[in-house]
């Protein structure tokens, strides 16, 4: 019980930024695709920046559904 409720308040309060985040990003990588400045090193860069804010983001979804069950 302790550590779920360590857990739940150490995540949640940064949640906006998370999602604001991930929308930058995703947003940025759509618009630089079909630019010419896309490569393998920036989807690369990309992806480095997007995957971890989706586990958060996951994370996030997962600890609020378990607060309202």
């Amino acid at each position: 019980m302790l550590l779920s409720t360590i857990s739940y308040n150490a995540i949640i309060p940064y949640g906006t930024s998370v999602i604001l985040g991930l929308i930058i990003l995703l947003s940025l990588k759509e618009v630089l695709l079909s630019s010419e400045a896309w490569n393998t090193s920036l989807n690369s860069s990309f992806n480095l920046a997007i995957t971890p804010l989706l586990f958060c983001l996951a994370a996030i979804i997962f600890y609020k559904l378990g607060a309202i069950i």
